[in-house]
């Protein structure tokens, strides 16, 4: 359920599937909590469109979008789960070939290089209607070659969100609560963990904002972006 409100989240620019549906998992992980067991969190898998194409991450004005849904995976409490060429932005759509044939461009190989060829796979080839339509081609910006130490990329950006989480105990173990902020477009909540409170600010949408937590001092986040805070009382 959190795959699918993310997405309908981040497709819309509006944050309110996010509050809702964390709030629904983090009621149904309630009564195993105390045995130490959790859920994982994904926003993608091998079986639904890939991530970028489903939440709309395709056109140059859009494309921050995938940036977002890095930061709504690495910043919520559960251990998060990247689906390979994620990290990078791989397209792919459910197809009508017949079969597990649909869903070859969901599972397409991994894009390493700029142009494809050794050692990336060419497992497609052996479907004629799949290779001849694939979603990744080459030179598209989608590869770890053409994404690799540039700052602001999308493997960049999941490369900064993971050095952070590794190094933020709140963000691995820390608790959370949903803070309601002035703007809709901004998933904000509060990850506090043994007298250490963090400040989630995650932008949805494509316009710089400043918004204005319940509690506390405003925030102003970079379209597509993110801000982490100390928090202060």
């Amino acid at each position: 359920p959190f795959l699918f409100a993310a997405r309908r989240s981040l497709r819309s620019e509006n944050a309110a599937d996010l509050y809702t549906s964390m709030d629904a998992t983090l009621a149904a992980l309630a009564p195993h909590a105390a045995s130490g067991r959790t859920f994982l969190s994904t926003l993608g898998d091998h079986d639904v469109d890939r991530l970028a194409s489903a939440i709309g991450a395709d056109t140059p004005e859009t494309i921050g979008r995938a940036r977002a849904a890095a930061a709504v995976l690495l910043l919520q409490p559960f251990p998060p789960v990247i689906y390979y060429g994620d990290e990078i932005g791989m397209l792919g759509r459910e197809a009508h070939y017949g079969g597990d044939a649909n869903d070859i461009h969901r599972r397409e190989p991994m894009k390493w290089l700029r142009v494809a060829g050794p050692p990336m796979s060419h497992y497609t080839v052996l479907h004629h209607k799949a290779h001849a339509s694939l979603a990744s081609a080459d030179a598209d910006g989608r590869s770890v070659e053409e994404q690799v130490g540039v700052p602001g990329s999308l493997l960049e950006t999941y490369r900064t969100l993971i050095r952070l989480r590794r190094g933020t105990p709140a963000l691995r173990h820390g608790g959370y609560t949903p803070v309601t902020t002035d703007q809709p477009g901004v998933w904000c909540f509060d990850r506090d963990l043994q007298g250490a409170s963090l400040r989630v600010a995650i932008n949805l949408t494509g316009r710089r904002l400043v918004c204005t937590p319940g509690e506390g001092p405003t925030i102003e986040i970079e379209p597509y972006g993110y801000r982490v805070v100390p928090r202060e009382d």
